[in-house]
């Protein structure tokens, strides 16, 4: 009889550890996830306060956006602060976007592949970049005609004033959309590397993808220009067809076997 006794208690001590084991690589994800979060928060506290510092001249930056002659008030008590408070938010999100994309790749880098590792720090590691790519082109071809075109509409019919608080919200609006859409070869990508799609279906549907690009680009850009709705068009579709080229050269079908063998 002493012996299932000894049977049980070793199942019950074997038992133990295995949960504890999992219990303590359970604590210790958790406690990495706590150390990135803390490291991302600080940094963008940080860079908020600079920001902020800096916020009377990001502030002249988005006015040269207005057409020359342009006055802007303060219609509400505070507009000016919660501008500029708007204004140091988003850019400490923008500058820190490396990163919290950099924290991201060190958490998830434990649990994968190698092979997946290396299709997924590229993804990543590039993707801050694009955004800050689109907010250039934004700032620089996007912008100017959108708000000189909602300045101008009617202007016979009322005077046009600039209430602060509003044209930052309409200039971010714009800089983080074209930004958002300048995702898209991360997008082509983590398709392709999840082998949802391949090169050759993306070049199949080139046709819908040139209408979708035209009437995104009709979206972010109101205007009846026809050209600034096709330079952003077409920069949406250089970088679609880049997408390809890189998806076919990372995932061509000899690479993969070899990575799959792997």
């Amino acid at each position: 009889m002493p012996e299932p006794k000894l049977d049980r208690e070793d199942h019950l001590e074997s038992k133990n550890i295995f949960s504890g084991s999992i219990w303590s690589g359970i604590s210790e994800h958790l406690d990495e996830l706590r150390n990135r979060i803390i490291i991302g928060v600080s940094c963008f506290l940080v860079a908020m306060i600079v920001a902020f510092y800096f916020s009377p001249q990001l502030l002249k930056l988005l006015q040269r956006l207005a057409p020359n002659g342009s006055e802007f008030f303060q219609l509400k008590p505070g507009e000016l602060l919660f501008a500029s408070l708007h204004i140091s938010v988003y850019s400490a999100v923008v500058f820190s976007m490396p990163l919290f994309f950099k924290q991201l790749e060190s958490f998830v880098k434990p649990g994968l592949k190698d092979n997946e590792y290396k299709l997924l720090s590229p993804i990543l590691s590039f993707s801050p970049y694009l955004f800050w790519l689109g907010i250039v082109f934004a700032y620089f071809m996007v912008a100017p005609p959108v708000i000189n075109f909602l300045w101008g509409f009617n202007q016979d019919l009322i005077a046009n004033s600039f209430s602060i608080q509003e044209f930052v919200n309409l200039v971010i609006s714009l800089l983080t959309i074209t930004g958002i859409s300048f995702q898209l070869p991360v997008l082509v990508l983590s398709l392709g590397f999840c082998k949802i799609v391949t090169s050759k279906d993306l070049i199949k549907i080139w046709r819908y993808v040139v209408i979708g690009a035209f009437v995104i680009a009709a979206i972010i850009t109101p205007t009846p220009d026809p050209l600034t709705m096709s330079i952003l068009a077409a920069a949406i579709l250089i970088l679609y067809f880049a997408s390809i080229v890189v998806l076919n050269f990372l995932c061509h079908p000899e690479r993969s076997e070899g990575s799959l063998a792997e």
